[in-house]
C-alpha cells in the first residue's frame, strides 16, 4: 500500500487589515488551501530491499553502541546533549557560541538565542528521561522549551493558523500550510497510535513519526526542535538508544537541505527518503561516538 500524500481543504481567510491601505486590503485573499492529514496510525509501511538493508545495518550499529561504548560517555551526558541541541537549533538557524550557550545554563539565562538553545538542551534532557511516546510527552516537552521564552504557548496545541514561508499577512503564497487547527487532536492521537507500535522497525517509526510530526506542526512555535527531541523518545522507548542520546540532529545539519527536501517528500507520500537520511545520520552518529569512546576512560575500570 502507498503511503499517502496530504491532501488540501480550502478555507475562508480574514485578513487582518488594520494596518493596510484601502487598496492593499482589496487585494488580501479571501480563502487560502491548508493542509488536511492522513492517518497513519495503523497504516501498514511496506519498505524497498534497499531501504530495509539500510535500516537494519543502521540498527544493528546503533544497538552496539548502546550496548557496547555508550556507557563510556555517560560522564559526558550533558555536553552530548547540549552538541545534540546546538544541531538542531542551528537547522533552524539559531545559533550561539558554546560559551554563551554553558553559560545560559549555569545562570539559568532565558534571553536570546543561547537561552532559547539552554532550553532545547533541557527539551533534550526531558526526552531521554521520558521514555513515553505519547501526546502528553510532546506537550510536556514544549513546555520545557517554551516556558521562559514564549510561556503563554508553551505544552499547548496552537490555536490559530500557521504557515511556513510566503509573505507574513496571508498564507496565500507560503512553502507549506499546515492543517487547520482544529484537526490537530486527532491528528496527534493517531500519531500516538503510530508510535505506540511495535510492528514497525523502529528508526523507520522514528523518522516517519518525526515528518508526520512535522507535517502537523502542532505548535505555534517550536515545532522543530520538539520534533528533533521525539526521535529520543522513540529509539529508548524502543531499546535502539536506551544508554546515552545519539546526536542525529548533527548527521541532519551535515545537509539541511536534504533534509528539509525529505520532508517535502513524505508529504508527498514519499516515505523512504526521510528514513534512508535517518538511518545513515544513525550510522554516522554512531560512529562517531564509538570512535569518542576510544579516547574516554571506561567508568567501570577506575579505582577508588
Amino acid at each position: 500500500m502507498p503511503w499517502p500524500a496530504i491532501q488540501t481543504e480550502t478555507l475562508p481567510w480574514s485578513p487582518a487589515t488594520e494596518q493596510l491601505s484601502r487598496r492593499a486590503a482589496k487585494r488580501q485573499p479571501r480563502e487560502y488551501r491548508a493542509a488536511k492529514v492522513a492517518p497513519i496510525g495503523e497504516l501498514p509501511l511496506e519498505l524497498s530491499a534497499q531501504t530495509s538493508a539500510l535500516i537494519e545495518e543502521a540498527t544493528i550499529t546503533a544497538v552496539r553502541f548502546d550496548a557496547t561504548e555508550a556507557h563510556r560517555m555517560l560522564p559526558f551526558t550533558p555536553l552530548l546533549l547540549r552538541s545534540e541541541s546546538v544541531a538542531s537549533s542551528r537547522i533552524e538557524q539559531l545559533t550561539s557560541s558554546a560559551r554563551k550557550v554553558l553559560e545560559a545554563e549555569i545562570t539559568g539565562n532565558t534571553e536570546g538565542n543561547a537561552g532559547l538553545i539552554a532550553a532545547n538542551t533541557r527539551q533534550m534532557a526531558e526526552a531521554v528521561e521520558s521514555g513515553e511516546p505519547t501526546v502528553k510527552s510532546i506537550l510536556q516537552m514544549h513546555r520545557v522549551l517554551l516556558e521562559h521564552s514564549a510561556p503563554a504557548i508553551a505544552g499547548q496545541l496552537r490555536q490559530q493558523q500557521v504557515w511556513i514561508g510566503g509573505g507574513d499577512l496571508h498564507p496565500g503564497d507560503a512553502d507549506f500550510v499546515p492543517p487547520r487547527h482544529r484537526h490537530l487532536s486527532d491528528a496527534m492521537s493517531d500519531l500516538e497510535r503510530f508510535m505506540q507500535r511495535t510492528d514497525v522497525p523502529a528508526l523507520a517509526q522514528a523518522a516517519i513519526a518525526h515528518a508526520q510530526f512535522e507535517t502537523i506542526h502542532p505548535f505555534a512555535d517550536g515545532n522543530g526542535r520538539t520534533g528533533r527531541a521525539l526521535i529520543h523518545v522513540i529509539l529508548r522507548a524502543r531499546g535502539v538508544a536506551t544508554t546515552a542520546a545519539l546526536p542525529i540532529s548533527v548527521g541532519l545539519l551535515a545537509d539541511t537541505t536534504g533534509y528539509f527536501d525529505t520532508l517535502s517528500a513524505y508529504r508527498r507520500g514519499e516515505v523512504e527518503p526521510v528514513i534512508r537520511l535517518f538511518a545513515q545520520s544513525t550510522i554516522t552518529a554512531a560512529q562517531r561516538g564509538t570512535w569518542l569512546a576510544r579516547f574516554t576512560p571506561d567508568p567501570a575500570s577506575r579505582g577508588d
